[in-house]
């Protein structure tokens, strides 16, 4: 799977900053954040409705994602359409653009203790 890759700030080139990178997004809004990264939707003039993660260590966690979306092809994995560095409060920081896929988080219908079908939990499992 191709997918384009950011590598601004080598050479004497400038890397991107936060806001200049948001600044080619619509609706860009703050999904939520954790200790390790923030996660944004967002609409891209080519990709449509996306998620835009910044990563805030760029570790083997972190890789593990991005490795993890090139070697599967899993309907349940989206698409990763970009990924690279930008200037993030100052900081290089590793960021994806991938595909958003619509529904609730399956942490989120836990928290709201909501109960699975056997069938659901079968799906789940087979995944």
């Amino acid at each position: 799977m191709d997918r384009e890759s950011s590598c601004c700030g080598v050479n004497g080139v400038s890397m991107q900053t936060f806001d200049e990178f948001k600044a080619g997004l619509k609706n860009f809004v703050l999904l939520t954040r954790g200790g390790q990264k923030a996660v944004f939707g967002a609409i891209h003039p080519h990709y449509g409705s996306v998620v835009v993660k910044l990563f805030f260590q760029n570790d083997l966690r972190s890789q593990r994602e991005l490795d993890i979306s090139e070697d599967t092809t899993f309907d349940c994995v989206p698409v990763i359409y970009e990924d690279g560095h930008m200037l993030y409060e100052d900081v290089e920081t590793l960021y994806i653009i991938e595909q958003r896929i619509s529904g609730k988080e399956l942490r989120e219908r836990i928290r709201c203790a909501e109960y699975f079908s056997l069938s659901e939990a079968v799906g789940f499992l087979e995944q």
